[in-house]
């Protein structure tokens, strides 16, 4: 369980509050425009190509959006952010009202959530360490797991369930979420910003000295100190095509269970069955992530992953595809808190905005690669054509994490920053 001070001390629960509404948006959306696609076209092509292109649209913008949020106040930033998302949402629903929507309307919304999503969209997450302290910060992203896990759990059956009432019903709920997200980040009050001689009192004291304000020439600096090291450049690589295959591998699950026949309220019960295995996860990294190595928690992590997606991609019915995907997930709260927690501390916070660009950069570009190629796939070829390419790529990456000393011999938290040194990994 998370130290009482984080709560007393720190804004770590309106910083929470903010970010789950906006997480509780994104899942209502997101889970809706593929299935409204699918009905307006039927073709799976169609459906998965305009899902990647939010991803994509982010992806082209996330160097300079990483560049904005290190150099103005992301706590502004944060609530332009979901003003604008409960604004663009506010425009879907007034075209579903009015029966205008169609292809063309979905690609200009998601071309807007993109542009949007790229911007200003990891705000939210650079903040975190700004919050919360390099010791809390394990512990932190768990309770994020666990939040993610249960805005997953409802947040697709009630998106399927509000389709059923209607198309508009769930951009409605969203821009709600939206606007609550502004409310509560209206609250955060002690947070990380430059300038700032201490903004929380668990703030790391140890971070190094503040540089200027970044100008634009600066803006690949998070890019580039990740291509810099082999071990930046190899987490890298398996983090993205690793985490996006599986997102990839969960939409064509839900598109051919669609085509199937079955009713979106069920279908929704993937991502549920995905949800409650981060959930089970996040609940035990809190036993785990101080008393075990961070490299065996990885390497189990993506050795489940791989072998659960192929028991769901053979599955038959639907409940032996949900135990399966369940499985697949609950090792990846611990091996995220053991990794992102261990990478955040090589950063310093006024870099945490380009940094997380060059991470957004490389796994949005790979997400609409995977995504459209595996959507027309499954088009012309079947679903389990489509997933066995998508195994294949898992592992690739399952091999990539065993080879990696570095990764491998990961220690606990209180040990990471003698393994930096250990490995002389470069810090930003």
């Amino acid at each position: 369980m998370l130290k009482s001070n984080l709560w007393r001390s720190t804004d770590y629960g309106w910083w929470l509050g903010a970010d789950t509404c906006s997480a509780l948006s994104d899942s209502l959306v997101m889970f809706a425009i593929p299935l409204i696609a699918m009905s307006i076209t039927g073709a799976s092509g169609v459906s998965s190509t305009l899902d990647a292109m939010v991803a994509f649209i982010s992806a082209m913008l996330a160097i300079p959006g990483g560049l904005v949020q290190d150099r103005y106040d992301r706590r502004t930033l944060m609530i332009l952010s979901y003003s604008l998302d409960a604004a663009i949402l506010a425009i879907a629903a007034v075209l579903i009202l009015f029966r205008m929507l169609s292809v063309v309307t979905l690609v200009v919304i998601c071309l807007l959530l993109g542009v949007n999503q790229g911007l200003l969209g990891e705000t939210s997450n650079t903040m975190l360490r700004g919050v919360v302290s390099n010791e809390e910060l394990p512990r932190a992203m768990a309770m994020n797991d666990s939040r993610d896990a249960i805005v997953s759990i409802i947040g697709s059956p009630v998106s399927g369930a509000l389709m059923g009432i209607g198309k508009i019903v769930p951009f409605l709920g969203a821009v709600a979420m939206n606007i609550a997200g502004v409310i509560a980040a209206l609250r955060i009050k002690r947070y990380w910003h430059r300038g700032a001689e201490t903004n929380s009192s668990s703030a790391s004291k140890n971070d190094g000295a503040e540089e200027p304000i970044p100008s634009w020439r600066d803006a690949f600096g998070g890019l580039v100190w990740l291509m810099k090291v082999g071990f930046q450049r190899r987490l890298l690589f398996i983090s993205a095509i690793s985490m996006n295959g599986f997102n990839v591998f969960l939409l064509l699950t839900m598109l051919d269970l669609m085509q199937s026949g079955m009713d979106t309220a069920r279908i929704g019960l993937i991502d549920s069955a995905t949800a409650v295995g981060m959930l089970v996860g996040a609940v035990i990294v809190s036993a785990l992530i101080d008393r075990t190595r961070g490299g065996v928690l990885v390497a189990s992590c993506f050795t489940l992953l791989t072998f659960s997606m192929i028991g769901a991609a053979i599955a038959e019915g639907l409940w032996l595809k949900c135990v399966c995907l369940m499985f697949a997930v609950i090792g990846l709260p611990a091996a995220n808190a053991a990794i992102g927690g261990f990478q955040s501390t090589l950063i310093g916070k006024d870099k945490m905005g380009r940094a997380f660009a060059g991470v957004g950069l490389v796994r949005d570009c790979v997400y609409p690669v995977l995504a459209t190629m595996s959507g027309w796939i499954m088009q012309f070829a079947g679903y389990r054509t489509a997933a066995v390419i998508l195994i294949a790529f898992e592992t690739v990456c399952l091999a990539l994490c065993l080879t990696s000393r570095p990764l491998i011999t990961l220690p606990t938290p209180d040990r990471w920053q003698s393994h930096a040194d250990r490995w002389h990994l470069e810090k930003f």
